[in-house]
C-alpha cells in the first residue's frame, strides 16, 4: 500500500464529475433519485468538505481510541479488587 500523503492525493481523487455526452443530467440523475435540493451543479462540484479524512486515518483514530478505552475499562476492573 503506497503511504502518500493525504495532501499528495486527496484533491485528485476529489476530481471524479465528468459531463454526460449521450444522456442529458436531468435523465441520469432524476431528481427523485438525488435530490440536489436546489443547489446548482456548478456549487455542488466546487464544494470542499473541511474534515478530510481518509481510511487509513479513520482506521488508525478508531485503534487509538479502542486501545484507550480499553486501557481505561481494564484499570477500572482491576479497582474492583483493591
Amino acid at each position: 500500500m503506497p503511504k502518500l500523503k493525504r495532501e499528495e492525493w486527496f484533491d485528485l481523487g476529489r476530481r471524479l464529475d465528468w459531463t454526460p455526452s449521450y444522456v442529458p443530467r436531468d435523465e441520469l440523475f432524476p431528481s427523485y433519485a438525488s435530490d440536489s435540493s436546489g443547489v446548482p451543479t456548478e456549487d455542488w462540484e466546487s464544494w470542499d468538505e473541511p474534515y478530510k479524512v481518509s481510511f487509513r486515518e479513520y482506521v488508525d483514530t478508531q485503534r487509538r481510541k479502542d486501545e484507550a478505552i480499553y486501557g481505561v475499562k481494564s484499570a477500572v476492573g482491576r479497582s474492583k479488587f483493591v
